[in-house]
């Protein structure tokens, strides 16, 4: 019977790993350009205890989660400093750690030292991956190619100059995955080089790819699949238990 334990101790393993993606996700919906968490990949490990057990098999995650590429809604926000890509591409930023990472969250604004940040704090990146550090200006624009043109104190009114170019880069030649942080990074040999493949558009944000409706319905399910885990325990102990009254009439 304690083969039944073991495989529902493991199941319920599982779900809770499926119970903090759910949660993750549900938290992040309106985070712009947030992409939704999924399960981790799996193996498993076999323990035996002083050669007197059977294996028992336990699951174990391998690795930062995966996550989907899908595209969320693009809003219209009005703020000259938001942006969006409408393409699969993704900027480039810089953690706190000075690691890079890969976002497509377009909330940015300016520091008090000129700074071009997202919503998150990181240091949004140049096309040679250097941070964009700005002028004060009365203006902005954001060209399709991601190009800062400013309107400042320095040039007559109503003309723009360029300010540097927001990095973007094809995200298919990189193995990316979400790290303990939450942020997309590269795990994986190569460099990381941008080539400014990204398409965007200003004064738009996308929103979030989580679906509110689908986390419920995997949350209501992956409830429903504890109990019955819990069931599954409870009926073996129940088995254990008459197999052993059996065990005292006979003796």
């Amino acid at each position: 019977m304690d083969k039944m334990i073991f495989t529902s101790l493991n199941s319920i393993q599982n779900l809770y790993d499926q119970r903090f993606n759910i949660s993750q996700n549900m938290a992040n919906i309106s985070v712009p350009g947030y992409r939704r968490e999924l399960p981790n990949e799996g193996g498993s490990a076999f323990l035996e205890q002083y050669q007197k057990l059977g294996p028992r098999a336990y699951a174990l995650e391998t690795g930062p989660n995966q996550f989907s590429f899908k595209k969320g809604t693009l809003n219209l926000s009005g703020n000259k400093t938001d942006v969006a890509i409408t393409n699969d591409s993704f900027m480039l930023a810089e953690n706190e750690n000075g690691e890079i990472v890969f976002t497509r969250r377009g909330d940015l604004q300016v520091s008090a030292d000129g700074i071009l940040k997202n919503g998150a704090g990181d240091n949004i990146l140049s096309e040679n991956l250097a941070q964009i550090q700005l002028p004060f200006f009365s203006d902005i624009k954001i060209s399709r190619y991601g190009e800062i043109l400013l309107d400042t104190a320095q040039t007559p009114s109503g003309i723009f100059s360029p300010f540097g170019i927001i990095s973007s880069v094809d995200p298919s030649s990189f193995n990316l995955l979400k790290d303990i942080d939450g942020k997309i990074k590269h795990f994986g040999e190569n460099d990381v080089v941008a080539d400014q493949s990204g398409e965007f558009v200003q004064g738009t944000l996308e929103l979030s790819n989580v679906n509110p409706v689908v986390e419920m319905v995997a949350s209501i399910d992956n409830q429903r699949q504890f109990e019955l885990n819990m069931k599954l325990i409870k009926a073996a102990e129940e088995a254990d238990r008459s197999g052993m009254s059996l065990l005292k009439i006979s003796q």
